[in-house]
This record gives structure tokens, sequence and C-alpha cells, in this order.
């Protein structure tokens, strides 16, 4: 069985599609393959990101002329597509995917990530999400970087939001620089730290 960072083979099937010259469902033919990874890409192996609360937090309405508490209003908000055990908490990336769909006016490109979860009721759970994914970038891979002016650096021990402590006793950014200072950034380096990531958190592939 591949691990998730790895690059299988491209499969393919069919899906139903609305024709809109014919105004009729079309079967059409698409092929699945995952991404190479590449400084061109928005989110990259080994990139950490975090999900929000699960809920679009707005009020529309007659409720939003009276309540004053958020604990109230949530019970307003529209959900969003963040699973439960995701609720404020943590991924990385371990993959990118896309699905090329061929039909009878062009070929269309839908582009992905995969995440998997490193804080939360479900370390280790792999996932799929489309480009409209409901997350937000916390931390570029080699996590020494600066995101919209702030530095963030992955170093040991890293706190969840919880205040729980993640690899408490493993230095991660000594393990990046050696790794990186031997290969260099490249795909290879990502995946020996998604390997690494997953044999710290006891995660079985």
């Amino acid at each position: 069985m591949i691990k998730p960072w790895e690059h299988g083979e491209p499969y393919s099937d069919e899906y139903e599609g609305f024709n809109l010259t014919s105004r009729q469902r079309t079967i059409y033919k698409r092929v699945y393959h995952t991404v190479e990874d590449s400084p061109r890409l928005s989110l990259r192996k080994g990139d950490i990101v975090k999900f929000g609360s699960g809920y679009y937090e707005y009020l529309k309405g007659w409720p939003e002329w009276f309540l004053k508490s958020r604990e109230d209003k949530k019970k307003f908000w529209p959900r969003d597509e963040t699973p439960f055990y995701a609720q404020n908490q943590y991924a990385i990336v371990v993959n990118r995917y896309v699905w090329k769909k061929f039909k009878r006016w062009g070929t269309y490109s839908d582009y992905g990530v995969i995440i998997m979860m490193i804080t939360g009721p479900a370390i280790g759970h792999i996932r799929k999400y489309y480009t409209n994914k409901p997350f937000k970038i916390k931390s570029l891979y080699p996590h020494n970087e600066k995101i919209k002016g702030r530095f963030i650096k992955l170093k040991k021990p890293f706190k969840t939001i919880h205040d729980n402590l993640f690899l408490s006793d493993f230095n991660i950014t000594s393990f990046i620089n050696k790794l990186e200072k031997k290969f260099g950034d490249i795909e290879k380096t990502r995946n020996l730290f998604l390997e690494k990531i997953c044999l710290l958190l006891g995660v079985e592939l």
C-alpha cells in the first residue's frame, strides 16, 4: 500500500454532468492523479493548516437584532464543510491531486489538497479537499518563514490550542534543518519529514 505522500498510478472513471448545449445529462470521462511537489503550488507537502470553527460566523435576518453572546449567535450560524472532529484543529498537507475532466468542448482540471489531522480526536485521519477549503495556512514548510508579517517557527515543544504538548521531546526544527542541509528543498525531503511526523505521532498508514 502506498503512503499518502507517494504518487500512485493514475486512474479513470466516469461521472454524470449536465450538458448546457443539449440540456441533458451526459456521461463524461475523468482521470485522477496526484501532483508532484512544486514551488508553483499555493499549498505544498509539509505545510500546516488550521481549520476554523466549523461555521460561517454571520447572522442574517431577525436574530441579529438582539443576540449578543457568541454562544447564542452560534445556534443560528450555518455550518461550513468542516467536520466536527476538525473544528479549530491543525492538519498537515501530505499531497496534492487533480481530476482532469474531458468534456466535449474542452479539458478541465480540478485541483485539490490531501491533508492529515495532527491534533484533535482524529489524529492521522486523511481527507481530500477541493480548492475551496475550510482552513487557513498557519505555517509553511520548512516553518521558518513570515506569514502576514509574523515570524513563525515550528520548534520544540509545539503546543496545540488546548495547551497539550505535541512532540514535546523531539526538536522538529533541528530535524528539518538536517534534511534541508543534506538534500535541499526537494520532494524527497518533504516526504521524509512527513514520514517522521507519522512515526512520532504513532500513525500507521
